[in-house]
């Protein structure tokens, strides 16, 4: 996917941005329960003009309880790539677990 733009101060001087994004989802299912990963990438650039990009990964599965109860945990590992000195996303970086239950009607 990409998509290409520019702020109103930008578009005035008839400069414009890309930002590409790179998506792919792996699902199995089973009779009870499935294994997933994802991975995700969105690169472009800033205002400022530097080219930076976050890349995530996650792999997870779940267990069906019942045929509308799921019980499901991801680990997820998040990065934000090339932002500059002083940015609050500068080494930015994200590791952890979710848990979650899903009810469906």
């Amino acid at each position: 996917e990409s998509a290409t733009g520019a702020t109103k101060s930008e578009s005035d001087a008839g400069k414009t941005r890309k930002y590409d994004q790179v998506a792919l989802d792996v699902i199995y299912r089973f009779p009870t329960f499935y294994l997933g990963a994802r991975y995700n990438k969105v690169s472009g650039e800033l205002t400022s003009g530097e080219d930076t990009s976050v890349d995530r990964i996650q792999v997870g599965g779940g267990f069906f309880l019942t045929p509308n109860v799921l019980l499901k945990a991801i680990y997820i590992s998040q990065n934000y790539n090339d932002y500059p000195t002083g940015s609050l996303l500068e080494k930015g970086k994200f590791n952890g677990v979710t848990v979650e239950g899903v009810i469906a009607f």
